[in-house]
C-alpha cells in the first residue's frame, strides 16, 4: 500500500477523487464567468502596456471574482452531496474519526460522510428511530445546501449593487489637481525599473507556469480515466456479457440493466419535458422579472439544482413508495429522477428562451399576433436548438444517476418484464452492487464493461445534442454529402501543404522569441548590425 496505508479505501483517496469530481462544474462555470467579462477591459489593459498574464490576473480575474466564488461554492455543494463514489472508496467506518494517532494515520482513516451514511443504511435501517435519524441527516444536508445558495445569491446581489454604484458615479464634480502625486510618480518609477530588470517577465513566467501546470494535471487525470475505462472495458470485454440478462446464473446482466436504464430515461423525460417547458415559458415570457413570486421560484430552482441526489432518493422513498404506495419500480424511480432533472431543464430552457432576440417578439406583436401565438410560433422555434440540447443533456444526467435509483428501483438485475412497474437495477447501481461484493476478477471486469457502456451512452447523447442543436438552428444551411467531404479533403491538403508548414514554423519562432531575454535579443541585433556594416564596408 502507498505510504504504509492499511487499505486503499481512506480519507486521502476519497479527497482526491471528490476534488476531481467537483472540478468539471467549477471549471465550466468559471469559464462562463471569464467569457462574460467585457472585452473592453482586456483591450484597455493591453493598450496601457500590460502583458497578457498581468491582464488576466489583475483585470479579468478580479472582474469575474464573484462568479468564480459562485462556481467554487457549487462545486463544494456537489462534493458534499456525493454518495455512491464515497460508498465505494471511503471505507465507511462506523466508529467515526480518530484524531489522536498523528497526521499520517489520520489521512489514511476509513470514513463515512453524511450522504454515504444515508445511502448505506436507509434500506437496511433497524427501526423507526433509525429511519428518522437518517431523514434528519438528509435535512441537515438540505440546510447546508440552502445556506450555500443564500451565500451565492447575496454575494451576487452585493456585486451587482457595487457595479450599479460605480456606473452611477460621474465626473461632474471632478477637480483637477495641479500638484504632483508622489505615490503615482513612485509607482511609475518602480514599474519602469521592473521592466528594465526583467521582473515583470519573471512574474508572467511564474503565472504561465501555474496555469499550464494546472491544465496539464486536469487533462492528464481525464486521459488516465478514459484510457483505463477504454482499455479494461473495451479490450477486456467478454462479448457474451452484452446479452446477459441476469446475475443469478453468474452472468453480467448488462442487457437487462441497459433496458432498465432506457425505460428510466423514457419515463423521466415524458414527465419532465412538459413541466420544465411550462415553468420556463412562464418565468421568461409572462412573469415580471422583479416580482417576489418569480424570485422565490428561481431561488427554489437554484436550491433544487444543487441539492444532493441522495436527498431526492430519500424523498422518492418516503413519498412515492411510502405515501403513494408504489412498489420499487421503474415508475417510482422515474418520477424521482423527474424531480432531479427538472431544475437543470428549466434553467437551460429559460436560457434558450432568453437568447431569442426581442426584436422578433416585437415584430410578431406589431403584426397583430397575441402573446401566446408569439411564444408558440416565434419564440419556441427560434429557441429549439437550446431546448433540444437541454433535453439530451438531461438524458445524460439520468443515465449517470445512481443514488435516487438505488433507493427507489431496487438492486437485482433482471429483465423489465412488467414494463414501468418492473423492479431491477440500472447500469450505475449494478456497478455499486458489484463493488460491494468484493474486488474479484469477474466483478471488476463487469464493472469496467458497464463503465465503458455508460461512457459511450453519455458521449452519444452529447454528440446528438451538438448535432441537433446545429440542425435546428434558424441559420442552419444543409450542406450536401459530396460538398462536406470535398471540404474535409481540401482542409487535409492544406494541413500537409508547404504554406501551412512555413506558417506554423513562423508562429513557433515568434512564440519562443517572447521567452528570450532582452539582453540576448539586443546582442543578436548588434551582431546583425555589425555584419551589415562589414558587408557595406567591403562593398
Amino acid at each position: 500500500m502507498l505510504m504504509g496505508a492499511p487499505s486503499t479505501s481512506n480519507l486521502l483517496v476519497t479527497s482526491i477523487t471528490l476534488a476531481f469530481m467537483g472540478l468539471p462544474i467549477m471549471i465550466s462555470l468559471s469559464i462562463n464567468a471569464l467569457e462574460n467579462v467585457p472585452d473592453s477591459y482586456r483591450f484597455g489593459s493591453l493598450a496601457l502596456g500590460l502583458s497578457k498574464t498581468h491582464t488576466t490576473y489583475r483585470i479579468v480575474l478580479r472582474s469575474a471574482w464573484f462568479k468564480i466564488i459562485t462556481a467554487i461554492m457549487m462545486g463544494v455543494a456537489r462534493i458534499i452531496g456525493e454518495t455512491m463514489a464515497v460508498m465505494m472508496i471511503a471505507g465507511n467506518a462506523p466508529d467515526g474519526l480518530k484524531l489522536g494517532n498523528g497526521f499520517i494515520n489520520f489521512i489514511f482513516l476509513s470514513i463515512a460522510t453524511l450522504a454515504s451514511t444515508i445511502g448505506l443504511e436507509m434500506l437496511e435501517n433497524s427501526g423507526p428511530m433509525h429511519e428518522s435519524a437518517l431523514y434528519a441527516i438528509g435535512l441537515v444536508l438540505f440546510i447546508i445546501v440552502c445556506i450555500i445558495n443564500i451565500f451565492i445569491i447575496s454575494s451576487q446581489a452585493f456585486h451587482n449593487r457595487k457595479l450599479n454604484y460605480h456606473a452611477r458615479k460621474t465626473t461632474k464634480g471632478l477637480r483637477l489637481s495641479k500638484s504632483y502625486n508622489a505615490n503615482k510618480i513612485n509607482k511609475l518609477f518602480y514599474e519602469h525599473i521592473e521592466k528594465k530588470m526583467g521582473l515583470k517577465k519573471f512574474k508572467d513566467g511564474i503565472g504561465m507556469f501555474f496555469l499550464i501546470s494546472s491544465t496539464v494535471i486536469v487533462v492528464s487525470f481525464t486521459l488516465v480515466i478514459l484510457t483505463t475505462i477504454i482499455w479494461k472495458g473495451l479490450f477486456g470485454m467478454v462479448w457474451s456479457d452484452l446479452i446477459s440478462t441476469s446475475t443469478f446464473d453468474g452472468g453480467a446482466g448488462i442487457l437487462s440493466t441497459f433496458l432498465v436504464t432506457l425505460l428510466l430515461v423514457i419515463c423521466s423525460i415524458i414527465f419532465a419535458i412538459p413541466l420544465s417547458l411550462m415553468v420556463a415559458i412562464y418565468l421568461n415570457e409572462y412573469a415580471r422579472p422583479n416580482s417576489i413570486f418569480a424570485k422565490v421560484v428561481r431561488f427554489a430552482i437554484d436550491v433544487l439544482s444543487s441539492t444532493p441526489s441522495i436527498i431526492y432518493g430519500t424523498f422518492g422513498l418516503a413519498f412515492f413508495i411510502g405515501v403513494c404506495r408504489l412498489p420499487l419500480s421503474i415508475l417510482s424511480s422515474g418520477l424521482t429522477l423527474t424531480i432531479v432533472i427538472l431544475p437543470i431543464m428549466i434553467r437551460s430552457i429559460e436560457d434558450a428562451l432568453s437568447g431569442v432576440e426581442n426584436s422578433l417578439r416585437h415584430s410578431s406583436l406589431a403584426l397583430g399576433a397575441n402573446k401566446t401565438s408569439t411564444t408558440l410560433k416565434v419564440v419556441l422555434p427560434n429557441a429549439m436548438p437550446g431546448i433540444i440540447t437541454a433535453i439530451i443533456l438531461s438524458i445524460g444526467r439520468v443515465i449517470g444517476e445512481s443514488a435516487p435509483v438505488y433507493l427507489t428501483l431496487g438492486t437485482a438485475a433482471r429483465l423489465p418484464i412488467a414494463g414501468f412497474m418492473s423492479p431491477g437495477a440500472s447500469m450505475t447501481t449494478q456497478i455499486l452492487m458489484l463493488s460491494k461484493e468484493g474486488a474479484t476478477a469477474g466483478a471488476m471486469r463487469i464493472m469496467f464493461e458497464l463503465a465503458f457502456a455508460i461512457m459511450v451512452l453519455i458521449w452519444l447523447s452529447n454528440s446528438l445534442a451538438h448535432i441537433l442543436g446545429k440542425k435546428f438552428a434558424p441559420n442552419y444551411v444543409n450542406i450536401g454529402f459530396r460538398a462536406k467531404w470535398k471540404n474535409r479533403i481540401n482542409n487535409l491538403k492544406f494541413f500537409f501543404s508547404k504554406e501551412n508548414y512555413l506558417h506554423q514554423k513562423q508562429s513557433f519562432n515568434n512564440f519562443w522569441k517572447k521567452f528570450v531575454p532582452k539582453k540576448k535579443q539586443r546582442h543578436e541585433e548588434n551582431k546583425t548590425k555589425k555584419k551589415k556594416k562589414k558587408k557595406k564596408g567591403e562593398k
